[in-house]
């Protein structure tokens, strides 16, 4: 398959945070066929390679979606988010629920023009239960340049790996993590809590774009290529790590972006953090609307990705901390 095709097929999955198995199962299946070991371990991240690879690689799992919590007046239901979507981008969306059923999400009649979750109503079509699994019914769908839809980005990283296996005989150095609980808010876990001990690690994350008008210098743009993270989390990045990258980028003539991180929000909180001191790079796919039911990738932007760690695999023997 291509990127895009396992791109498109893992994006249209039923899987918001919690309920990752139709993921983990479509990547588990992609392992076996490849002869890769799999495990999965307590906290539902899905392992594929040795407890201490030269590289560790950590892929999103997540999805955005919301569940039902308490019923409201007049048929109305109380509604929370899963992952980091703002209310004022859910309002009026239509949603569908993996038990059947749609609704459209709507503000209190008093609400104010600050919108916060605690002020959305699902208006359902048919009953509903509480704890009841939603999400957004926005089919994701291929654009004239790339990919739109719920959750692409995290989707197309996950099929970046995918593709990694059919180009590559996974070296045996390289373990990757398909994260599944990345959007929690909180500090995340270094590598220690996933049984490994890497000696080095690149962290794949979408990253929200700065290119609407009025554009910010130095902000990310869709179609320039992929990013590096010079800082994350008030890390500065490894200066070894983003010379390797750099030099691989140069020698392969890719396109990319480097850029500093300007707002402490979940996105850039929340990823596995490494606490144990392992040299740490984030790269990230540049993802306009990030976190909302149309995000927006460009394929340019995931096929020089896909190149630029197809590079780094291939010369994992000449990682800086290899």
């Amino acid at each position: 398959m291509s990127l895009l095709a396992d791109l498109l097929a893992l994006a249209a999955l039923d899987a918001p945070p919690g309920r990752e198995d139709a993921v983990r199962d479509a990547v588990r299946r992609a392992a076996e066929a490849h002869g890769f070991s799999a495990r999965t371990d307590a906290l539902g991240n899905l392992i594929v390679g040795p407890d201490e690879p030269r590289l560790a690689v950590f892929v999103p799992l997540d999805e955005i979606g919301f569940v039902v919590h308490a019923q409201g007046e007049g048929g109305f239901w109380r509604v929370a988010p899963l992952g980091p979507v703002a209310a004022r981008v859910a309002a009026y969306q239509p949603v569908r629920f993996l038990d059947g059923g749609h609704a459209l999400l709507v503000p209190e009649a008093d609400a104010p023009e600050a919108l916060r979750w605690e002020h959305l109503l699902a208006d359902a079509t048919s009953p509903l239960t509480l704890a009841a699994w939603g999400v957004w019914d926005t089919a994701p769908r291929m654009t004239h340049d790339g990919a739109l839809g719920k959750a692409v980005a995290s989707r197309a990283l996950v099929a970046i790996a995918l593709q990694l296996w059919e180009v590559l005989s996974l070296p045996d150095e390289v373990t990757f993590v398909f994260a599944a609980r990345t959007w929690t808010p909180g500090h995340g876990e270094g590598p220690a809590a996933y049984g490994l001990r890497p000696r080095q690690m690149l962290r794949l994350r979408p990253a929200p774009t700065q290119d609407r008008p009025p554009r910010r210098p130095g902000g990310l743009t869709l179609g320039s290529g992929p990013g590096l993270a010079l800082r994350d989390e008030n890390r500065l990045a490894d200066a070894r790590l983003l010379a390797w990258m750099e030099d691989l980028a140069r020698e392969a003539e890719l396109p990319w972006q480097a850029f500093v991180p300007t707002e402490r929000t979940w996105v850039w909180t929340s990823a596995p953090r490494v606490a144990e001191g392992v040299p740490t790079l984030t790269v990230v796919l540049p993802t306009r609307y990030l976190t909302s039911p149309y995000e927006r990738i460009m394929t340019s932007d995931a096929e020089a990705l896909l190149a630029w760690l197809k590079a780094a695999l291939t010369a994992v023997a000449r990682a800086p901390y290899s």
